[in-house]
């Protein structure tokens, strides 16, 4: 009796002990799957995190890049625009440059480059002096009047030149004279001279105007002096100027033309 009681205890005991393992075994299997399901659902939510962390960056990316080429399209496009607004711009200004043209200023022909800025106009200018005196071929003995008082004509001024500008600054005028109150002769040197012995060049002159209200005149030039001396011979009422301008002007050295320089000023 006395074994198989100590017997049975020691089964009883051995069966606790199984159970108390088993139950330990499922307690700590039931722990491990409760860390094992938090361990998935934390890989979980980081794997999402990260499969949308690229894919918000490549969006952004995207736009980024779009917008870049956008900006360079434009650019390209305004930069073809400025080539091709410069090479109309260069080929209209070689067209006006090689391009001269002929206007009729008051009637007188004028011809300019494309850019204007050379121009050359041909002026020509013819004033004439008839003058007929209706008086006897003979008169009586002792007759103390004029016998001849000269009928004729005489070409009083024929001018052949050329004028204009050059660079914008500069202007050039270039004149012959083959009339005069003597019809041209020949002076005592015996050279080709205009009237009353003035030469047959009348004006050779370069003017320099690039300073505001001043000029400066070189060359073959005749000197004005008074204002009957500065207007035009194609603006006077009658064919000579008043005698007593003539005299003025040569006691002062004006009239005539002569090589020099003349600095004038003039507002404008």
């Amino acid at each position: 009796m006395g074994k198989f009681g100590l017997m049975a205890g020691t089964a009883a005991i051995a069966l606790l002990t199984a159970a108390g393992a088993q139950a330990a075994v499922a307690n700590n299997d039931t722990a491990a799957g409760k860390d094992n399901g938090a361990a998935t659902v934390v890989e979980a939510r980081v794997q999402m995190a990260q499969n949308a962390m690229p894919s918000q960056g490549s969006s952004s990316s995207t736009a980024d890049l779009e917008a870049r080429v956008r900006a360079l399209e434009e650019s390209l496009a305004a930069r073809d625009e400025r080539a091709q607004t410069d090479r109309t711009r260069l080929s209209t200004l070689e067209q006006q440059y090689n391009y001269a043209s002929w206007t009729f200023d008051n009637g007188r022909p004028v011809i300019a480059t494309g850019d204007g800025r050379f121009t050359m106009g041909v002026r020509v200018r013819f004033q004439s002096d008839f003058a007929g005196f209706s008086q006897d071929a003979t008169h009586p003995a002792g007759f103390a009047g004029p016998s001849d008082l000269s009928s004729g004509a005489v070409v009083r001024r024929a001018y052949f030149g050329v004028e204009g500008k050059a660079y914008n600054d500069f202007a050039y005028e270039f004149r012959l004279n083959a009339g005069g109150s003597n019809g041209g002769s020949n002076g005592s040197s015996g050279g080709v001279t205009a009237g009353e012995g003035d030469p047959l060049l009348n004006k050779a002159v370069v003017t320099y105007t690039g300073i505001p209200n001043l000029h400066f005149n070189v060359g073959v030039i005749e000197p004005a002096f008074m204002f009957e001396g500065t207007t035009s011979s194609a603006s006077l009422m009658f064919l000579e100027r008043p005698e007593i301008d003539n005299i003025a002007a040569d006691v002062f050295g004006a009239g005539d033309s002569r090589r020099g320089i003349e600095i004038g000023w003039a507002k404008t």
